[in-house]
């Protein structure tokens, strides 16, 4: 009996389930901030099941968009086809990617392949925000904010920068920025050698 694309993709989702997270975001002092599944680790499971299955997926079309601030956002139509019946449907993926550099179209396309797989192929990695209540979510995000404020502080005094060095390096001021654009910008003063 011959399968289709459907099934193939029911198939790679029997075959990855679930995944756990296997990178993580420390502060200096060593201790865990949050923890992350990692485009490796979701592509490499992803394209064995794929190969096994006789399918591949690649990027078709791509739009993007540079935001201020080293900012990149992208959204990508992501191929599925099926080798055999040449069935193919399209994944869409979003991405956003900051860095300073020449790196931010690159962050934000792998966070939109990342994501896509993910969500493509409905991969859990054991999170249940249903779990945790509102009060603990915002607390818990209140303390993120603090951590990465008080570690950008430091790194800035380590540059010797101040705020309006801050605002027009980065575009805005630190609380006008959202938790994963402070993380990046932790992440950019982290490489700066003094």
């Amino acid at each position: 009996m011959e399968t289709n694309i459907y099934q193939k993709i029911s198939e790679v989702m029997k075959d990855v389930e679930y995944l756990k997270k296997d990178g993580d975001i420390k502060k200096k002092d060593g201790s865990q901030m949050y923890t992350y599944l990692s485009e490796l680790k979701i592509t490499s499971s992803i394209r064995k099941s794929l190969i096994k299955n006789r399918l591949i997926m690649y990027p078709k079309k791509m739009d993007s968009i540079t935001m201020p601030s080293g900012m990149e956002k992208v959204k990508i139509d992501y191929a599925i086809v099926d080798i055999d019946s040449k069935d193919e449907i399209i994944a869409q993926g979003i991405g956003v990617g900051q860095d300073f550099g020449d790196k931010a179209i690159y962050k934000a396309m792998t966070g939109a392949f990342k994501y896509t797989q993910r969500q493509t192929f409905m991969i859990s990695t054991g999170d249940d925000p249903d779990i945790t209540s509102s009060e603990k979510l915002v607390e818990d995000k209140k303390k993120v904010r603090k951590d990465l404020t008080h570690l950008i502080s430091a790194e800035m005094k380590r540059l010797d920068l101040n705020g309006d060095d801050f605002k027009s390096k980065f575009g805005k001021s630190s609380a006008q920025l959202n938790e994963g654009e402070l993380q990046k910008v932790l992440t950019n003063l982290r490489e700066v050698k003094k």
